[in-house]
């Protein structure tokens, strides 16, 4: 993967025939290890469940088995938070460093994204607030949305990580996964690999398909609107930077302030809410403050590799593994909203 400030890798803006084959090996390589990856958590989640089994009962056993016996006869072990953040924690880790190694192979490198430099952390702490903020506003308007679909009969599934089993080790492992491991990779992925693949055919198509994967793959409309949105933001301070620390940064911040009351509950600190709530409001203030003082600063200034404008995305979208991808992460969506109505 070339440094996306690179564009000297380009070939001449003129030899459009060049350019898009170029896009297209590039786009179906980064689809691959996006489809790479989603594949190995699916299969790295089926080992952690086969793995618990035989710890428990000594004996391996079909995929059917060790998750019927593991809900029924060990449901206190499984259902906790604890056992759910291990095993996300585990599960991500390992199929990110795979997906990697397999990168590797296909010659994707992410050079000038794992060099920190402190301007990029400190743009990181700067727009913290606004994306905050944002994250707000979206989550404002789905939850409108969800209450309009459910007055109709529609459910629509939401993300729940309220902890299971209150602990200090619990607590660790959700702020750990949460906080620190979760952000980490999704930047890895839905920032560095997108963008450090497709930002040299131009800014715009790059940044919107960095925060149309990263919306999508969250499996839930609440979250993939947020994360869509945010995620512009995310990935236009990644793409100026030409690193994932400034993202990184916000990201983290964002998911701590998020999930800052639900740790204080289950550690029964009485006046967790009253902070978390007076910090929420004091950075929505600063974040807004921050978007209509700075928000011509995240624009799309970068020219397009081919002369059309919606050439390149059009290209993109049309790839045949990048379709694939998207579809799939479609269909998860559409498989929640659908099981979520029959199970009520």
């Amino acid at each position: 993967m070339t440094d996306i400030t690179d564009r000297s890798a380009m070939p001449p803006v003129n030899d459009e025939a060049t350019i898009k084959r170029s896009l297209f090996i590039d786009c179906t390589k980064v689809a691959i290890l996006l489809l790479v990856y989603r594949g190995l958590t699916t299969l790295m989640s089926d080992l952690f469940y086969e793995l618990t089994y035989v710890m428990l009962h000594g004996t391996p056993a079909d995929m059917q088995t060790v998750l019927e016996t593991l809900s029924t006869e060990h449901k206190d072990l499984v259902f906790t938070t604890f056992y759910s953040m291990l095993m996300n924690s585990s599960v991500t880790v390992a199929s990110l460093l795979i997906t990697l190694v397999i990168g590797r192979l296909l010659k994707f490198s992410f050079r000038g994204y794992l060099k920190p430099k402190a301007k990029d952390i400190k743009h990181g702490f700067y727009w913290a607030p606004a994306c905050f903020m944002l994250n707000i506003v979206f989550s404002l308007a789905v939850n409108a949305f969800t209450s309009v679909m459910g007055s109709i009969g529609v459910n629509i599934p939401e993300a729940n990580f309220t902890i299971r089993k209150p602990s200090v080790g619990a607590v660790l492992f959700q702020f750990l996964y949460i906080v620190v491991i979760a952000p980490l990779i999704e930047e890895l992925i839905y920032r560095g690999m997108i963008l450090g693949s497709l930002n040299k055919y131009g800014q715009a198509p790059a940044v919107f398909m960095s925060a149309l994967c990263f919306g999508l793959m969250h499996g839930n409309i609440p979250q993939a609107v947020s994360a869509f949105g945010t995620g512009l933001v995310f990935a236009l301070l990644a793409s100026e930077c030409g690193s994932i620390y400034p993202s990184l940064v916000i990201h983290m911040i964002n998911n701590f302030l998020i999930n800052l009351s639900e740790f204080g509950s289950a550690l029964e600190l009485k006046w967790i809410n009253s902070l978390s709530s007076a910090m929420q409001i004091i950075l929505s203030i600063v974040g807004a403050y921050i978007l209509m003082t700075r928000y011509s600063s995240l624009r799309c200034d970068k020219e397009q590799s081919l002369s059309r404008p919606h050439e390149v995305i059009k290209k993109i979208l049309t790839n045949p593994m990048m379709l694939l991808y998207l579809v799939y992460l479609l269909w998860e969506i559409a498989m929640g909203i659908i099981n979520s109505n029959l199970q009520h």
